[in-house]
């Protein structure tokens, strides 16, 4: 994860990290048109982010109430026009965007609104140099127990190889009844360009809403946040504040000074803020114009719920349920298909989806997960479920929230019409779980959970 640091009225940066710049707008149209007054024509030093300084010539219109200025990128919503070969936009006074300093005769532009919007660009995580040599081995564990006056020896053993991309495992028990059980056997190839993985052989469903998962025969397929951690890790929106004197800029996240940059007068924006899941706290200590130290002091909760914006997370099986894992190794059932999706929407909220189908049962979900606050998260879901002759639907509300001292989720589940389960569990009418946790005194943590 990169930092970005844009300073306004003296442009600083620090992490520089690309910045995605929406295409360019048709600007056929003539100024003069728009009004441009081509003898208001001035040359004014130009500050633009993230361009550099520089000299430019700005004109004024014929009724002196807009500016027509040369900026570079796309700026929707405002007019743009050609005039002398070169295309400007036109911003009228008052617009916040655009500042203008007399005594030096510099145009600053800062789109607030723009700035915010932009997602620095994540970069595919690099292919190893070197590639990973074959590899072939065995993983054992021997052990002997005593228990009801005789002795009882047992052993496991994990298989693995490694070739041309795929990883092979197959892992066995042996106990002293003499019988030989088989965990599972899978074949595994991951990508570090896509974030996704391939699984072939034995695997387990992702858990349904309801918290229940089936174990199968067949592919697995999806995105894998491991491979690519970068793309999942929480992004925060931009952080904004100002420095009233030339002087130090100093960031601290959880109470770690992560970087210092020396700032000129003006705004300025923090962008892409390394972030973790659970409690983060944002302290930026800048000057005010007496020169005291002025800190700004952001506290945030991040669920592991909500992706980061344009980022999805996938996952399809498909295959035969396993059957008495525990009394036979190869014995498969009925076919399953199972899928999941997740995108990010923006900072604030998260959709998703989720189904499995088998011949027995089948469950769907959908979900919508938003941020309330800094600090709280709410979850509501509808459910979905099927099985023989009874079928039933209903609701999930969730409120997650944390901070410095205290950890709080309520959850609560309410049926429409009684939801069976993929296995023999009651069909489930209603359910409600408390959790908190306070740790106000070092070293204590103090919690309680209610469930029913």
């Amino acid at each position: 994860m990169r930092t970005q640091l844009l300073s306004r009225c003296g442009f600083a940066a620090i992490g520089l990290s690309a910045m995605s710049v929406p295409a360019g707008q048709a600007w056929a149209q003539s100024c003069v048109e728009a009004g441009l007054a081509p003898a208001s024509g001035n040359v004014v030093q130009l500050r633009e982010a993230p361009q550099d300084d520089r000299t430019a010539v700005s004109y004024r219109d014929r009724d002196d109430r807009a500016w027509f200025v040369p900026l570079q990128g796309s700026h929707p919503g405002r007019t743009s026009c050609a005039y002398n070969n070169a295309r400007y936009v036109r911003i009228p006074d008052g617009d916040p965007a655009l500042t203008h300093d007399t005594e030096r005769d510099m145009l600053v532009f800062l789109d607030m609104q723009n700035a915010t919007g932009i997602i620095d660009a994540r970069r595919a995580a690099a292919s190893p140099d070197s590639g990973v040599l074959d590899s072939l081995g065995l993983n054992y564990q021997l052990a002997l127990n005593y228990s009801a006056g005789r002795l009882n020896p047992s052993a496991n053993g994990d298989f693995h190889a490694y070739t041309h991309g795929w990883y092979f495992n197959t892992a066995l028990a042996w106990n002293n009844t003499g019988r030989i059980a088989r965990y599972e056997s899978y074949a595994l190839r991951q990508s570090l360009e896509s974030g996704t993985f391939l699984r072939l052989g034995d695997a387990v469903t992702s858990p349904t809403a309801m918290g229940e998962s089936v174990q199968f025969a067949g592919l697995s397929w999806g995105t894998d946040r491991n491979l690519r951690p970068n793309d999942f890790a929480p992004v925060l929106p931009t952080l904004r504040s100002g420095s009233a004197l030339p002087g130090p800029l100093e960031v601290f996240i959880n109470d770690t000074l992560q970087f210092q940059q020396t700032l000129q007068t003006g705004v300025y924006d923090l962008r892409n803020i390394p972030a973790q899941q659970g409690f983060n706290s944002y302290t930026v200590r800048t000057l005010d114009a007496q020169g005291n130290a002025v800190t700004v002091r952001r506290e945030i909760y991040l669920p592991s719920a909500l992706l980061p914006p344009g980022i999805k997370s996938w996952r399809v099986d498909a295959g035969l349920q396993r059957e008495n894992f525990f009394n036979a190794n190869a014995k498969y059932g009925a076919p399953i298909v199972a899928g999941s999706y997740a995108a990010g929407l923006d900072h604030d909220s998260t959709v998703g989806a989720q189904a499995l189908m088998s011949r027995i049962a089948t469950v769907a979900s959908a979900s919508y997960d938003r941020r309330l606050s800094a600090l709280w998260t709410g979850h509501i879901g509808l459910l979905a479920a099927k099985r023989a002759a009874r079928q039933g639907s209903g609701i999930e509300v969730r409120l997650d929230g944390a901070s410095r001292l205290w950890r709080v989720l309520m959850d609560w589940t309410h049926a429409f019409s009684p939801l069976p389960g993929l296995g023999e569990r009651p069909a489930l009418v209603a359910q409600r779980l408390l959790r908190a946790q306070w740790s106000g005194i070092p070293g204590v943590s103090l919690g309680l959970t209610l469930a029913q």
